[in-house]
């Protein structure tokens, strides 16, 4: 395993994060060279650090495995850099379930070992000023990706005293999502005055007493800015836009070269911003079923032009993926035998009219033409069932990413939808040299992005209105301005009312409650939004950038890329490459 002990110290800019064990990361072409040479490094540290030496022939105590007295920061062990095969950490642990959004949901396919976990806190609880035979771990919440548990004093009541976070990581990008988060976090907390959780220890080795990778950190004493909001006045509200232009304002000091997510460096602690790196993307589009496996440029990217074309390339990529199609094929396969056999009576209420017109389709035709549809099916899901290998139990089949819609012809069906959503990829691919830059980022050219600045992000303090936390530093990213939206979502939507709404009578229906209540925070956010540029334009904060406008607009290019293998998207891609077409000439 890779736990590592985070000490911190003062520093003019706040509390400083030194650490060891840190890494370089290239693009995803070198990564298994790159693994290698990892784990060679960590070799050389074990020695240095004298926790490990050949010498040494006795088995560590559970707790000399966590902690280093000769160096003071976390040992060194085999196994630091990121694994060979990532979708091999998933196996048995998360499951990716197509949802209602376009990525699939990570879930968890085993319940964890509280017991484990209670062991593996023990064994840090000193690096929090606990006591090892008086404390606590009990669960506390959950998100897409982390399990949380509270960490508290067994002998205090809860929330009466400090507490801390033991957090679980879902397996979703094995290594490189724990690590670039830690070391954003550090950054962060070494050059801004962000409010950011302390991480005290972590492991970004699922091979631990736990199973997955973890972090143990302080439990900020705050509630999410979408449930103070309503108790908070217009004053603390507008305080609040000032601090999130303030915190923009200091990641815009954050300079990089490239796009990508942060990395820290391997074999001395984090004094400067030369200890970090930017390192393959965190980002969502690279992870969901098979994607992971795909031999794809995951970063870091040089050009605008570069990394645009991986994000179409990773959704073409699903797209022209054989395993995509079977699974696809045989969902509708399996609706097909279902609403042939089912009985009406049993079926569910909003699909009922549907199945039983579909049933009807059969009642003029022979039964045993019937009966030989039905035995194709059967045999079609039957095969399907048992020839799935043990190797795509991370791959939810009973529900595909790209849905052919209710039975028919499935086979043209599955021909015709991917043949589609592969034109609209080649397309976008063919327009991007034409539509975006292609030279060379500069040395400074991209800022740490932390995109998810939401209303469930920003933590307040109930009592006074204040924000005391920016949590959820995952798929934070290093980008240029031009791809950067340029409001916090916790304060922006699509509406710009400039005047407020009418409250509704004391004795009104709810709804009219309820709709007054959603109509003044979209007026709110007109203001906070001024508000927020305002103390922009006061700091004159290079994120002003991110509020000019572009011919084409590299945002909405973006966002194309990543829904290119969306059918939804071929109007837009359709209407994209005919105003290309017009301007350059046809085939361009």
């Amino acid at each position: 395993m890779a736990s590592s002990q985070l000490p911190f110290r003062d520093n003019p800019n706040g509390s400083v994060a030194v650490h060891d064990d840190t890494a370089d990361t290239g693009s995803s072409d070198n990564e298994n060279h790159h693994a290698e040479s990892l784990n060679s490094d960590v070799s050389a540290h074990v020695h240095a650090a004298g926790d490990a030496s050949s010498d040494d022939k006795h088995e560590p105590t559970e707790e000399a495995k966590y902690s280093n007295p000769v160096n003071g920061h976390f040992p060194p062990q085999p196994s630091l850099g990121p694994p060979f095969d990532l979708m091999e950490e998933q196996r048995g642990k998360i499951r990716w379930a197509p949802g209602y959004d376009v990525v699939p949901d990570p879930i968890m396919v085993e319940d964890l070992d509280v017991a484990a976990i209670k062991n593996v806190v023990a064994a840090h609880i000193h690096l929090v000023g606990l006591d090892k035979d008086d404390f606590e771990v009990e669960y506390f919440a959950e998100g897409d990706f982390n399990i949380l548990y509270t960490v508290r004093k067994a002998s205090q009541p809860p929330g009466s005293g400090t507490e801390y976070i033991f957090r679980v990581s879902l397996p979703t990008y094995p290594w490189h999502k724990v690590e670039s988060e830690i070391a954003t976090m550090e950054l962060v907390r070494m050059y801004t005055n962000i409010p950011v959780p302390r991480v005290y220890v972590y492991d970004s080795d699922a091979d631990n007493p736990v199973g997955y990778e973890w972090m143990m950190m302080d439990k900020v004493k705050g509630i999410p800015f979408r449930e103070a909001r309503e108790a908070m006045d217009m004053e603390q509200k507008t305080k609040l836009a000032h601090n999130l232009a303030d915190w923009m304002h200091q990641l815009s000091t954050l300079r990089f070269g490239k796009i990508g997510s942060v990395y820290r460096r391997r074999l001395k602690p984090a004094t400067s911003k030369n200890d970090f790196k930017v390192g393959p993307i965190v980002d969502m589009a690279f992870m969901a079923d098979w994607r992971l496996s795909y031999k794809l440029h995951r970063g870091p990217y040089t050009s605008i032009e570069q990394f645009l074309r991986a994000i179409i390339d990773v959704n073409h990529a699903d797209v022209l993926e054989g395993r995509q199609k079977m699974r696809s094929d045989f969902c509708v396969a399996r609706k097909e035998l279902e609403w042939l056999t089912c009985n009406l009576d049993d079926c569910d209420k909003y699909d009922r009219k549907t199945i039983a017109e579909f049933q009807e389709q059969w009642a003029s035709q022979p039964a045993e033409s019937k009966q030989a549809r039905i035995d194709q099916l059967r045999s079609k899901v039957t095969m399907y069932e048992e020839n799935v290998p043990e190797a795509e139990n991370t791959i939810f089949h009973g529900r595909p990413r790209y849905d052919l819609g209710d039975p028919g012809d499935e086979l043209d069906r599955t021909r015709n939808l991917f043949q589609r959503l592969s034109t609209q990829c080649r397309a976008l691919l063919y327009m991007v040299p034409h539509l975006c830059p292609a030279e060379i980022l500069s040395e400074s050219s991209t800022v740490l992005h932390h995109w998810d600045v939401s209303a469930n992000n920003v933590l307040i303090d109930p009592a006074s209105g204040t924000a005391v936390a920016l949590i959820d530093w995952e798929q934070v990213q290093t980008l240029p301005y031009s791809l950067i939206h340029p409001f916090p979502t916790a304060i922006d939507d699509r509406y710009d009312m400039t005047v407020p709404p009418n409250p509704p009578a004391p004795d009104a229906d709810e709804d009219f409650h309820y709709t007054y209540k959603v109509n003044l925070a979209y007026y709110e956010n007109s203001l906070l939004r001024k508000a927020f540029r305002q103390r922009l334009e006061e700091l004159q904060s290079p994120h002003l950038e991110a509020f000019e406008e572009r011919e084409p607009d590299l945002k909405d290019l973006l966002a194309l890329a990543r829904y290119a293998d969306q059918i939804c998207m071929k109007n837009r891609i359709k209407e994209l490459v005919e105003k290309l077409e017009e301007e350059i000439g046809r085939g361009f």
